[in-house]
């Protein structure tokens, strides 16, 4: 993606209607902005955090995607491309494992666990009168 593309979902995310109001927001001058946009200006850190941060990506991820885009030499370029895809192997992978557990059986076997624990756990609140 190019950082053109990247500003243009930032402000599909925010609901924004201009490249104003978004260097507004994150504090940025319009000149910059301009320069962002039309590629004359490599965005720097804080423009990838931010997008980062907008689109909730890994700033690591924002990043090598634009330095992919910006590199001029051929070996950063793929030096970034396979950090790309293995840093966004790893999130899915982790994203993914967060969910599994190899103790849990089936459904059935999980459902009637839980009402048993809830059953046992459960202590009726007498008052005397």
């Amino acid at each position: 993606m190019k950082t053109a593309q990247y500003l243009d979902e930032c402000k599909k995310t925010l609901n924004l209607s201009s490249d104003y109001k978004l260097a507004k927001l994150w504090e940025i001058d319009d000149a910059s902005m301009s320069s962002y946009r039309s590629g004359r200006l490599k965005p720097d850190n804080y423009l990838c955090f931010r997008i980062a941060e907008t689109l909730q990506k890994s700033p690591s991820l924002v990043i090598a995607e634009l330095e992919i885009q910006n590199a001029k030499n051929e070996v950063k370029s793929l030096y970034f491309k396979r950090f790309f895809s293995t840093v966004g192997l790893w999130i899915i992978l982790g994203f993914g494992l967060q969910f599994y557990n190899p103790k849990l059986g089936n459904a059935e076997e999980i459902t009637n666990n839980a009402g048993n624990r809830a059953n046992t756990t459960y202590t009726p609140i007498i008052r005397n009168k």
